[in-house]
């Protein structure tokens, strides 16, 4: 169709932008897969962090439980 417009310069014109798209296409599919992974990546960073901190949490809710404890049995006694 676009050589009977054109001639055959209209052919390659078009098989051109093909192989553009194609690889415009194939630029965009990998930056998605990226960041998809680099998105994973830190889900699971925020998911240590998140568990760390929890961790770090407990163990000062037992020190301050401690030293309630302690402060009760002083004042008891």
């Amino acid at each position: 169709m676009r050589e009977a417009e054109f001639g055959p310069a209209g052919n390659e014109e078009l098989d051109f932008c093909r192989t553009e798209i194609a690889w415009l296409e194939g630029l965009i599919v990998n930056a998605v897969r990226g960041f998809a992974g680099q998105i994973a990546r830190a889900e699971q960073l925020k998911a240590a962090f998140e568990k760390e901190v929890q961790a770090e949490l407990a163990a000062l809710r037992r020190r301050i439980d401690a030293v309630v404890c302690a402060h009760d049995k002083r004042v008891r006694a």
